[in-house]
């Protein structure tokens, strides 16, 4: 019998899990961190991105300080 794949090993691993353990947690979360890394890094090839004094100023604008009296 061939041995196992990497991809073949990670199923079995997965599938071995509980569906409330925590690696299974962390496993969805870190899918959810490289998804979001990948859109920003599409955004950044698009050139939709802006200056840092610009991501300031629309953060102020958008949530300005309280103030207190």
């Amino acid at each position: 019998m061939p041995a196992m794949t990497l991809k073949q090993q990670v199923y079995q691993l997965v599938d071995g899990l509980p569906e409330d353990s925590p690696l299974l947690a962390e496993v969805a979360e870190t899918l959810r961190l490289n998804q979001g890394i990948g859109e920003a890094l599409e955004d950044v090839r698009a050139g939709r991105t802006f200056e840092a004094d610009e991501f300031t100023k629309r953060v102020e604008d958008r949530w300005p300080r309280k103030t207190t009296v």
